[in-house]
């Protein structure tokens, strides 16, 4: 199954948060930055999470910060991981560190000098990376890191089998215009193939109201095949009645 989700440097609301999960969004990758105006907020992620959408936590507060190595990855990943516990983020989470430029073949040590210091210092949070498809295919192929947020910019046209979240589309694209009518605001576009693959923050399980119900059942051996909304045959009525009355007369 493939999720669909955006990406966005403005706040949401939670009326906007709504809006994203009724047209079929499953994950919103916001900036996970101490301040300014792009920064993720407390407020925010309540409204995030009470839509039901899994956040994808990004760290840029340069955009070719990378390339400054491992004693800026260190601080960098030091930064991100206070802020994360600050806003209670699970152990785990990814957090990705932008490349968010074309890096040349001669940079791509010096980054993953910056993502290894990273890591060392976020955890137990994981570092990922945000970037185009050449790092990313470098760092995949070395075992630098696991998680890989691909970006479309700078890529060629091609998708890294490392990527576990992927930018496919930019807000000027057809598809990210047509959902920007829809919810009322501009999107750039991502698909993931597996939420938890790619280390995002899920949102909480709600607990269906037949929950219960569905428990006492199986506990006391009235029913146990798990099919709480299938309708039920008569057959299998006079069957549930039977079992509750040799359990309980």
């Amino acid at each position: 199954m493939t999720y669909l989700g955006i990406d966005t440097a403005a706040r949401l609301t939670v009326e906007q948060a709504h809006k994203l999960r009724d047209n079929g969004v499953s994950f919103v990758g916001r900036y996970l930055v101490p301040s300014g105006w792009k920064a993720l907020t407390a407020e925010e992620i309540v409204g995030l999470r009470g839509a039901g959408l899994a956040i994808l936590l990004c760290w840029e507060i340069e955009a070719a910060a990378v390339k400054q190595g491992a004693e800026r990855g260190a601080k960098d990943g030091t930064r991100a991981k206070a802020l994360a516990l600050q806003y209670g983020v699970p152990s785990g989470t990814a957090i990705y560190f932008a490349c968010d430029y074309g890096p040349t073949e001669a940079e791509y040590q010096i980054i993953e000098q910056y993502i290894k210091a990273a890591q060392a210092t976020c955890y137990p949070y994981e570092a990922g990376l945000y970037g185009p498809a050449g790092i990313v295919d470098y760092l995949g192929k070395r075992g630098a890191c696991k998680k890989f947020w691909q970006c479309v910019g700078w890529s060629g046209g091609r998708v890294s089998e490392y990527m576990t979240a992927y930018q496919y589309q930019w807000s000027g694209g057809p598809d990210a215009k047509a959902l920007a009518k829809k919810v009322g605001f501009d999107v750039d576009l991502d698909r993931a193939d597996s939420l938890e693959a790619a280390g995002l923050w899920m949102p909480p399980q709600i607990r269906p109201w037949y929950a219960d119900d569905m428990e006492w059942g199986e506990k006391n051996g009235i029913m146990n095949d798990g099919r709480p909304n299938d309708p039920l045959t008569r057959a299998e009525g006079i069957a549930m009645l039977r079992r509750y009355h040799d359990k309980f007369n």
